[in-house]
């Protein structure tokens, strides 16, 4: 009940502390948030881990006012993957590096694989504002190998850009 540090140790080394603040600290005994995980000797590494012995979720959540979304491993058959998603699944990385944006599942997948519902799919945006120097664009490239040497390829580009220099004018 005292506005005091309580400290846990084993062999007289400190191992977890809890401020008056409420703020925890493992591996330190100033830590600045609420959970501080911290590895001093840099030969060690700093784990966070998260198991759950079922082929369910083992996840990080983040909640605010405005919704929550989770961090973590996939839902049942999707358990081999890393997601980002809230109620439904928004982003999943599998095993074999295969990106899904917008979809559970996907037949035929390919490295990259977005689903979106309605409007444009995909977005490029340049919002630099820094410069309205000629030739600035935003670009899609498609870049192929034509051989078996590192400088054997070809690509094409799609293109929206600015022809001029002039602030304001949208000529393109």
């Amino acid at each position: 009940t005292d506005a005091v540090p309580l400290v846990f140790s084993t062999h007289n080394t400190e191992r977890l502390r809890i401020l008056g603040t409420g703020n925890v600290g493992i591996g330190i005994s100033t830590p600045d948030q609420k959970l501080h995980v911290y590895e001093q000797s840099g030969s060690e590494s700093a784990y966070i881990h998260v198991q759950n012995n079922r082929a369910r979720n083992a996840a990080i959540k983040f909640t605010t006012t405005q919704g929550s979304w989770l961090l973590g491993q996939g839902i049942g058959v999707d358990a081999d993957r890393l997601m980002v998603y809230d109620t439904e699944e928004r982003l999943s990385i599998d095993s074999n590096g295969d990106v899904t944006i917008g979809a559970a599942s996907w037949s035929y997948k390919k490295p990259l694989n977005i689903q979106g519902s309605t409007g444009a799919i995909i977005s490029i945006f340049n919002g630099d504002t820094t410069t309205y120097a000629a030739n600035t664009n935003s670009s899609l490239e498609f870049k192929l190998k034509t051989g078996s040497s590192t400088n054997q390829e070809t690509a094409c580009e799609i293109r929206g850009f600015k022809e001029n220099g002039t602030d304001g004018n949208s000529a393109r």
